[in-house]
């Protein structure tokens, strides 16, 4: 008799042991921190914000946009000493709100993580300029250049200096209005080239093989700005360094096996160490 409720009592402790274990509570040492307990990250004048802080060394931290917000959430892996740093690139809007938290499982994919999440809101910088807004600023003053020339000075017969009559500029053709595609293709490719530091060409063969139209695929392209491939480059390089022991001769190779530029792999070469 006695046997069996030394059985019984072994298995109830082997099941209360993995329900804690599927539900993982954080501890004090180990919740989230946001270096100086900000609540708003302000974007540098190149259009990227850094979310920097502590966390449980071996989780991952994701930032997710509200659920109104059409930006996509980004990851970013705590190292051994408990610190992360997410980098973000919103830049549609003035700011993009939403919750830092852990990920929704660890990176072993078993235990759930319970936190509170801590509501960030990601500013703008005013100095930053899309490449949208570059292309609208080029186009008005090219439109206002057009106007002055043809306007010109007027002689007492109505006609201009050149000797023509007054005439009339043809208008010119509004941009063409960005389709859905191509604002899904070019999320996309901020979040390949943020979280995955894809080259150009990476994430130009990702959305081939995810069935982007070339024309979407190319505007993702012409819109995602160069400092953040040069940026992709560096961090593969120093991977490459640091966790695979690679010679600098043979992460040119690799980071030319992956489609970066020279230029791009000249950046990442100067600025390794």
């Amino acid at each position: 008799m006695n046997k069996k409720i030394n059985i019984v009592v072994v298995i109830i402790i082997a099941i209360l042991c993995i329900a804690s274990f599927s539900q993982v509570k954080i501890g004090k040492a180990d919740k989230i921190k946001i270096n100086g307990n900000v609540t708003t990250i302000l974007e540098d004048k190149d259009g990227f914000g850094h979310i920097r802080g502590t966390a449980k060394p071996g989780e991952r931290v994701i930032f997710k946009p509200n659920s109104n917000s059409d930006e996509v959430p980004e990851v970013a892996d705590v190292n051994k000493k408990g610190k992360f740093d997410i980098v973000v690139h919103y830049t549609d809007e003035e700011s993009c709100t939403g919750v830092l938290d852990y990920g929704d499982a660890t990176k072993s994919g078993k235990n759930k993580l319970k936190y509170d999440p801590i509501k960030l809101t990601i500013k703008r910088n005013p100095d930053y300029e899309s490449e949208d807004e570059k292309d609208s600023d080029s186009s008005s003053s090219t439109e206002d250049n057009s106007s002055s020339n043809t306007e010109g000075n007027s002689n007492s017969d109505g006609t201009s200096e050149s000797g023509s009559s007054n005439s009339t500029t043809s208008p010119t053709p509004s941009k063409p209005k960005v389709t859905p595609e191509q604002k899904n293709a070019l999320k996309k490719a901020k979040y390949y080239v943020l979280n995955s530091d894809m080259s150009a060409q990476g994430i130009k063969e990702q959305l081939q093989y995810e069935q982007f139209s070339e024309d979407a695929i190319q505007y993702a392209l012409d819109h995602v700005d160069n400092a953040m491939f040069s940026s992709s480059a560096l961090n593969k390089a120093k991977y490459y360094q640091n966790n695979a022991n690679m010679s600098p001769e043979r992460i040119r190779e690799q980071l030319q096996y992956e489609g970066f530029t020279s230029d791009q792999i000249s950046f990442a070469m100067q600025h390794i160490n």
